[in-house]
């Protein structure tokens, strides 16, 4: 899977739509000021993602550089298997 294919692929998310209408139900405010209600709500929830999706590269990063080594490799599946 490509990257863009990844990103499209997004759109089945079931956990994203929920999150995105619940939002938009709760915070955007009715009326002339809808619009600009959405603009805000779409520029936190990208603060948000790129914070949390940072930490998940980091995360990410540390984990394929600890388990570069086979014998901690070979740990993990141990454990993963008990």
């Amino acid at each position: 899977m490509t990257c863009l294919e990844a990103m499209l692929f997004q759109y089945l998310n079931p956990k994203a739509w929920v999150m995105s209408v619940t939002a938009v139900s709760s915070f955007a405010i009715a009326g002339e000021y809808y619009w600009w209600s959405l603009i805000g709500i779409s520029v936190i929830f990208l603060g948000v993602q790129l914070q949390t999706s940072s930490v998940w590269v980091g995360f990410g990063t540390f984990i394929r550089r600890w388990l570069s080594t086979p014998l901690r490799g070979d740990a993990l599946t141990l454990a993963w298997r008990l």
